[in-house]
């Protein structure tokens, strides 16, 4: 079962596992490594070994817990060091009552017992500290020797046991750095999934405000002028109640299409849409330009500039004309949305520009607005791409 979790689990959960298992494994491999010179038939180091092998089982422990928490942000388990404390205190009294030792196992157990103290606090000693361990145990390692043996052949076996304590101590301090690496990337991720879900609720808002606001507004003015018809017996009423359903039922198919993620517009409809609430608005409604020239990445932006900007005329202004101009060249796609009677004080930067300017940022393009006097206009600039005048009045 456990090959099965593994198997199945992401690479960086699988380097994670490896690394700590890598440290919590050195404090073992150590002590077998140097069992050869410690085997003795006296039953005081037979009951060295075994102190040596309880600190090695608690310094794997502590190096282990603390790579785990230090990955994770947490402070080391306070209980974790005092047991490895306590049985680095019942190995040095344990070397101490095994007097019977010869010299070179002395100094195997003094630089064991040290090693293992390097690995099991190597999650909380910095760097100085573990270079200070190193050359201490080559220092004590070179005194144990000259006990018994001239100084040239004492010194290359202190040398020995401080690179050994300097390459251990490198190789806990590069896990641990590795596993900090794996958590900064595991934190980059989520913060992007975030971000992901934050972008796809802007999305939503944004597509939401601008497919019913346009359609909310018509269905209000056409339902006030059929109420108007109905009030004076015109035969209209009914003809404007069905625009109503119509509009109700479009609107229906666009919030759908919207939750679905498959929103699509065409630049053409737009247009015909925009100038048809006009006139329901009592504004009169002029087209410039040839829309089928409109390159295909710019048509999507533009038609949903038409959409609000129409909207905004008939929510927040008092008009009685409003003109549509488009312009194309080899540099760029340019659309201008003007009309009178503009009210002061009127929106100028609610939430349905900011949502153009969001979508006209994928594209590259501009937007501008300029007020002068009951004059309002809003001006679009969209790179061109060249190359791509083939028709973009489809959509995406």
């Amino acid at each position: 079962m456990w090959m099965s979790r593994w198997r199945a689990a992401p690479p960086q959960e699988k380097l994670s596992r490896y690394l700590l298992l890598s440290i919590g494994s050195m404090p073992p491999a150590v002590v077998l490594g140097a069992w050869p010179v410690l085997v003795g038939s006296g039953e005081r180091v037979q009951a060295l070994i075994l102190l040596l092998t309880v600190q090695a089982a608690a310094a794997s422990v502590a190096a282990y817990r603390g790579a785990q928490l230090a990955a994770s942000g947490h402070p080391p388990q306070p209980q974790t060091l005092l047991a490895l404390g306590l049985a680095t205190v019942g190995a040095v009294l344990g070397g101490l009552w095994a007097a019977d030792l010869r010299p070179a196992q002395f100094a195997s157990t003094t630089m064991l017992i040290f090693l293992n103290l390097v690995i099991g606090l190597g999650p909380v000693l910095r760097w100085r500290w573990h270079l200070s361990g190193a050359a201490g145990v080559g220092a004590l390692v070179l005194l144990l020797r000259v006990t018994s043996q001239p100084f040239a052949e004492a010194l290359p076996s202190a040398f020995t046991a401080a690179i050994g304590v300097a390459v251990l101590a490198a190789s806990v301090r590069t896990c641990l750095w590795a596993l900090a690496m794996l958590r900064q990337v595991q934190e980059v991720e989520e913060l992007r999934a975030r971000l992901a879900v934050a972008e796809e609720r802007a999305r939503f808002s944004r597509d939401l405000h601008d497919v019913l606001g346009r359609t909310l507004t018509a269905v209000a003015l056409k339902s006030d002028l059929a109420a108007e018809l109905a009030a004076l017996g015109a035969e209209g009423a009914t003809s404007q109640m069905r625009e109503v359903q119509r509009l109700a039922e479009d609107s229906l198919a666009e919030v759908r299409s919207l939750v679905s993620g498959y929103r699509s517009i065409d630049l053409t409809k737009e247009l015909q849409g925009a100038q048809s609430l006009l006139r329901s608005a009592g504004v009169q409604p002029q087209v410039v330009g040839d829309v089928e020239r409109i390159p295909r990445h710019a048509a999507d932006p533009l038609a949903w500039v038409v959409r609000e900007a129409v909207t905004n005329i008939v929510r927040h202004s008092s008009a009685s004309t409003a003109t549509i101009s488009f312009e194309v060249d080899d540099e760029r796609v340019g659309l201008i949305v003007a009309n009178d009677g503009a009210q002061p004080g009127g929106e100028r930067g609610g939430r349905g520009l900011v949502g153009l300017r969001e979508r006209l940022a994928s594209v590259q393009g501009t937007l501008k607005v300029v007020e002068d006097q009951d004059r309002f206009k809003l001006s679009v600039q969209i790179p061109n791409e060249r190359g791509s005048h083939d028709s973009g009045t489809t959509g995406r």
